[in-house]
């Protein structure tokens, strides 16, 4: 007869009783995946919540999702687009005419397809109401319209009769029913109101769908906008020169390059967040794992298998694990469900609708779960392999050094406390590493949080402007019946006796007065061959003479801008413009591909210009009134994103913008004008003091001009206040951030401690044996205390000062705003809380284990 061996059973029973025997290392590896499960999810979700934001504010101020607009698009160039790897969605967009009802509202008569409608146009609407027309006599209009129009209880089906004139001309009344409304955020102000149509009304009025005005798309989130147009340029055959694509990047990017600088930071502080949780858990696992070297060397005796050992050992701690991972799960869930969305809701998305951060993401808990349980079992793996390659005799000799061997050591010198204290850091050099390293990482983290924080908080990008500035709305563009009779070459702009009062007056650092100074011209596009590219690109390219607005720039920006063509490799003859030979035309994303290389081909070519009365003459005289030639140097675009910032006057499309400098300016001889004037003010001033005289300026200014341009002032500091919400919500956000990254680190340090100190119980029993006293048992643990703390900060300032610069530079090449500042306050915090935490747990360890030797000898009986 034969017995059974039943190995599984008795694996179960030793992991069972190792588990028991083993409490306080249990709780302390529990606390540390619990942490760390709430550090990844409350990270992410934290995250994901400021960034989801972001995102609604931009796609509802905008008013679409769209991120590409193809104009003038053709129905061949639809089918092409939609066919495209990586578009996502395609719709149009068909501007059918325009409609006023009564005096109250004005607006277009637009026509969007399905998908324009669906996946473009609703994810920036709320309260919608209804559906969108599907009958030739239907409208859908936002609620502001029908606040407009009076309409302040709007019915599905009920009539609105609009005065409607079609891009044909045809002028008629026509009785539309209400299919729908929404509520939108975009500003009027400079958006005009829309009204939407259907596909019946376009038949119903034989008007074709192509070519549309915008052929709009989505692309995918991580896609770059210049890289988006250089691709369609290549992949989409164009209709004509002129025919232009835009593109910018996708929401989401610009929302993760707002936090963070960039996509890849971004990723960066998710892989540090990830390896701050596992460095946690390796700390403790390989700290408690050494306790048990001895049972398990004992195990090897008694002919346990290496395979046997592992089971016993991810059987003791999978109930860890699991019992980490729920309650971690637990308070994660509790504590972002009831702080993300309240914050958000109250502080961020104020007159922007409601927001839909529901503060619950199964997806990143689900994620957290599994990435500690697979870390758990990795770190446990690590662990348990320093552990199976000693053999049985040495395992059950193991005493924890730096290596195998014990030096005899003086017995006077080994109760020295402090000695003592430092050999007990020492002894294991690889314990050293790994502990301080994970708390090394814990605090680069919250250090690093604390730049992006501070670096990209919006105060910086609104500080970067001047206190006041004062200019035109419009510019000459305006008024072009005035010219040259009452506007003309010596017609100033801001006259000489409203800067002297701004130059006089009291609390203004003149230090920091900067202007934009030039002159109107006039330029004939049909003259001059370096003007083509430009006259092919605007809404009139039959225009002859137009308007053009002449900059000087300081040999400063000169520079500037030299350093930004040779960066971007630009096809620009800055010696030619910097010689004051040349002359650079600015444009607001105006050319398309074709003719960028058409304007390259200009460079050198003469462009001349006329004084203003050569406008009211005949365009065959207007060559009478020339002042002068400037060879052309190049075409660029302001709206690149590292173009050199420059204070310019009135300026957007369709405006014909050069810059020169001051030597090239005078050979034109047009008298200097001032365009615009801006200034910060002493810091002893008051703000709303030095902005209510400049409001009485102006006012004064646009009495005397009358019905010409008006006069505009911006101050800065209203601007700040208006966007205090949203800053302090993202002070809030990303200040939860870090604190959760902050109270991981600390925490990691406490639980180190503790790991370490579980493991030494008997080893403090026996020292307490042979004369160790209370006193000195404390002060041995503060010693040890204090030494990691020392070491970390030193480590912290040496190592982790380089990272954290390196960080703050990646991040400044990416946003120009964000501002670096060393978070000294914070390396003092984490110093002093640090600090409390060790004479704490020093007393605590100390009330704890004063009387360990009759503990432990009433457990051994």
């Amino acid at each position: 007869m034969s017995t059974r061996n039943n190995n599984q059973l008795v694996i179960k029973e030793l992991a069972q009783a190792y588990y028991k025997d083993n409490k306080r290392q249990n709780k302390v590896l529990i606390i540390a995946i619990a942490m760390s499960v709430l550090l990844l999810y409350s990270a992410f979700s934290i995250a994901h919540g400021k960034i989801r934001s972001d995102y609604l504010i931009d796609i509802r101020g905008m008013g679409t999702v769209a991120t590409v607009s193809l104009e003038n698009g053709s129905e061949a160039q639809y089918e092409q687009m939609k066919s495209l790897p990586y578009i996502i969605d395609t719709g149009i967009q068909k501007t059918v005419g325009s409609a006023t009802f009564q005096d109250y509202w004005e607006g277009q008569l637009i026509y969007l397809d399905d998908s324009a409608y669906e996946k473009m146009m609703m994810p920036a609407y709320t309260d919608i109401i209804g559906s969108y027309p599907q009958k030739a006599d239907e409208i859908m209009l936002s609620a502001s319209s029908l606040q407009q129009m009076e309409i302040d209880h709007p019915v599905i089906g009920m009539e609105i009769e609009l005065r409607t004139i079609l891009s044909e001309g045809a002028e008629e009344t026509d009785l539309f029913s209400l299919s729908g409304y929404y509520t939108d955020y975009v500003d009027f102000s400079v958006t005009e109101p829309e009204a939407y149509v259907s596909k019946a009304f376009l038949d119903q009025q034989e008007i074709s769908a192509f070519p549309a005005d915008k052929i709009m798309a989505v692309t995918g989130s991580l896609q770059d906008e210049r890289g988006i147009e250089i691709k369609l340029y290549s992949d989409l055959t164009m209709e004509y020169a002129a025919q232009q694509v835009f593109a910018e990047n996708p929401m989401v990017k610009q929302s993760v390059e707002g936090v963070f600088g960039s996509v890849s930071i971004a990723v960066g502080c998710g892989i540090v967040v990830i390896l701050c949780a596992f460095m946690l858990i390796f700390n403790v696992v390989s700290i408690t794992m050494g306790k048990e070297i001895r049972q398990y060397g004992m195990l090897k005796v008694l002919g346990t298998t290496e395979q046997q050992l592992k089971r016993i050992v991810y059987y003791q701690n999978i109930w860890n694990i699991l019992k980490g991972i729920g309650i971690g799960a637990v308070a994660g869930i509790v504590i972002i469900k009831l702080f993300l969305p309240t914050v958000l809701q109250k502080l961020f998305m104020q007159g922007l609708g409601e927001s839909d951060v529901t503060g619950f993401y199964p997806v990143f808990m689900a994620g957290a779960g599994i990435l500690m349980f697979v870390t758990s079992f990795f770190a446990t793996g690590l662990a348990l392999r320093q552990v199976i390659k000693w053999n049985a005799i040495d395992s059950i000799r193991y005493i924890e050094t730096g290596n195998r061997t014990k030096k005899k050591q003086n017995l006077a010198t080994r109760f020295l406390i402090l000695e003592m204290a430092w050999r007990n850091i020492t002894r294991s050099k690889k314990r050293l590493l790994i502990s301080v390293g994970s708390l090394l990482i814990g605090c680069i983290t919250a250090l690093g949080a604390e730049v992006i924080m501070i670096g990209t908080d919006i105060t910086n990008q609104i500080e970067q402007n001047p206190d006041f500035r004062i200019g035109i709305l419009t510019g000459i563009f305006r008024f072009p019946e005035m010219v040259p009779d009452q506007i003309n070459d010596d017609t100033p702009v801001l006259s000489s006796e409203m800067l002297d009062t701004i130059y006089k007056m009291e609390g203004i650092n003149e230090t920091t007065i900067k202007t934009a100074k030039g002159s109107y011209a006039v330029i004939d596009f049909l003259a001059d061959k370096a003007l083509q590219p430009r006259r092919q690109s605007l809404d009139d390219p039959e225009k002859t003479l137009a308007f053009a607005t002449l900059q000087i720039v300081d040999k400063s920006y000169v520079t500037e801008l030299e350093r930004y063509v040779a960066d971007n490799n630009l096809t620009v003859d800055m010696n030619r413009f910097a010689s004051g030979e040349g002359c650079i035309l600015l444009h607001h994303n105006e050319m398309s591909q074709e003719l960028e290389l058409r304007a390259e081909k200009t460079l050198g070519e003469p462009i001349t210009f006329y004084s203003l009365d050569a406008y009211g003459a005949q365009e065959s005289n207007a060559a009478n009134y020339g002042k002068g030639s400037l060879a052309c140097a190049g075409y660029m675009d302001m709206t690149e994103k590292y173009f050199p910032e420059l204070q310019t006057t009135s300026f957007g499309n369709n405006i014909n913008y050069f810059i020169m400098t001051k030597k090239a300016f005078e050979k034109l001889g047009f008298p200097e004008k001032t365009f615009d004037i801006s200034f910060d003010i002493e810091e002893s001033e008051d703000d709303a003091v030095i902005n209510q005289k400049l409001v009485q300026l102006i006012q004064k200014e646009n009495q005397k001009v009358g019905i010409m341009d008006t006069f505009y002032l911006e101050a800065n500091y209203t601007l700040l206040e208006s966007e205090q919400n949203r800053i302090d919500t993202a002070n809030i956000i990303l200040g939860g951030l870090s604190l959760v990254i902050l109270v991981i680190g600390i925490m990691n340090y406490g639980n180190m401690l503790s790991a370490v100190l579980s493991v030494r119980r008997k080893e403090i029993a026996v020292m307490q044996s042979l004369g160790l006293t209370k006193s000195q048992l404390w002060r041995m643990i503060f010693y040890e205390g204090i030494g990691y703390w020392v070491i970390l900060i030193l480590a912290t300032l040496i190592a982790g000062s380089p990272v954290i610069w390196l960080l703050g530079k990646a991040i400044k090449s990416k946003l120009l705003y964000f501002k670096f500042i060393y978070p000294w306050k914070l390396l003092f915090i984490i110093s002093v809380v640090m600090f409390i935490i060790c004479f704490m747990f020093s007393s605590a360890t100390y009330l704890k284990n004063r009387n360990l030797t009759d503990e432990l000898r009433r457990t051994d009986d």
